[in-house]
């Protein structure tokens, strides 16, 4: 398992370049296109709505099963915008849907003020 520790947005794309470094020897690059997707997305998330600090993301590898966790202080909550209410002019709303269209399954759990949202992905 790799973690990597990022604290603001600015350090997104170097966390997606690192992670399409490190994996794209072990994923098909259609899978890999797609965990960085959802790293990106569970990552801005966790920069944009949890408390200052440190924020981990974790990926272990299993065979076909990838496990990736997004780790942050603070206790915050993830909603999903109705795909009607979200316009082709909206700037947030789409990450969990998008999120939800590409994973296997995803959620978030909290513990001692620390929320760590989480998403199972399967290829073959």
């Amino acid at each position: 398992m790799r973690v990597w520790e990022i604290r603001e947005a600015s350090q997104l794309p170097g966390l997606r370049r690192d992670l399409r470094r490190e994996l794209a020897q072990r994923l098909p690059g259609n899978v890999l296109d797609d965990l960085q997707i959802v790293i990106a997305e569970l990552a801005g998330n966790a920069v944009q709505h949890g408390a200052h600090g440190p924020i981990g993301v974790s990926i272990h590898t299993a065979g076909p099963q990838i496990l990736t966790r997004v780790r942050s202080a603070g206790h915050y909550r993830h909603h999903t915008t109705p795909a009607s209410d979200i316009t082709t002019l909206a700037e947030s709303g789409r990450g969990i849907a998008i999120i939800d269209a590409l994973v296997d399954e995803h959620g978030h759990d909290h513990q001692h003020d620390v929320t760590t949202c989480w998403a199972r992905l399967t290829w073959h």
